[in-house]
């Protein structure tokens, strides 16, 4: 990585970061990924390493900075390119795409499973199945869904488990008001489960609130 200008690409890392833990634990038998991560982040070369992943190793997010050469780039919701996708699908009722937009943001993978539905189903329209007030999941959803939840904490399902109760967003001392957790463990299972994108934090003039995603909220409350 030093003599030569290397790119390495690693896919899917959260394999082997742990599970029923805070995020960016690694699994014990891969602790060595660790010193790896440390290396090519503090030592000089000509290379690069890009990993994707449901969640960044901690030593990562330690080594992230304005000045450093180590980033991580959120990948939200594809936004308007959505469109590009019911288009591909010869959807219908093009006034009614953003609703669907919003309702899953923007996420490519959730949007193609239901715009699948959407054309089997009602040959397109999407007005008739909006018209039922209900969120598609599908296996494709749901089994994605299942596996990131199977990756939290316990302290991690209680607090996300309370915010999808309510349907406006919530400050932290409303989260403490009803749950019996101290401060400390509130606000470090807020930032992991934020760290995993799996709540929202929103900044309402003097004060930030969390949320989670209508797809969230649903999944939860089915399978609570």
């Amino acid at each position: 990585m030093r003599n030569y200008q290397c790119l390495i690409i690693l896919d899917n890392l959260q394999a082997i970061l742990a599970e029923s833990r805070f995020s960016g634990n690694y699994q014990n038998q891969f602790q060595n990924y660790s010193e790896f991560f440390q290396n090519i982040g503090e030592l000089p070369h000509q290379s690069c390493l890009i990993f994707n992943s449901w969640e960044s190793p901690l030593e990562i997010i330690n080594m992230t900075g304005l000045k450093t050469p180590v980033r991580i780039m959120s990948l939200n919701g594809i936004g308007e390119t959505a469109r590009e996708i019911f288009q591909a699908q010869n959807l219908s009722d093009e006034e009614t795409w953003q609703e669907l937009i919003d309702t899953y943001r923007g996420n490519p993978y959730y949007l193609k499973t239901v715009c699948r539905m959407i054309q089997e189903i009602f040959n397109g329209k999407v007005r008739d199945y909006l018209a039922h007030n209900s969120l598609f999941f599908g296996d494709e959803i749901i089994t994605k869904l299942e596996r990131h939840f199977q990756r939290l904490s316990s302290l991690e399902k209680q607090v996300i488990s309370q915010l999808s109760q309510s349907n406006a967003p919530v400050t932290v001392t409303e989260i403490l008001e009803k749950l019996p957790l101290s401060p400390p463990q509130i606000l470090q299972t807020i930032q992991s489960l934020g760290r995993r994108s799996l709540i929202e934090k929103i900044t309402q003039e003097e004060f930030t609130v969390f949320t989670v995603s209508p797809v969230i909220r649903e999944y939860l409350k089915q399978n609570s």
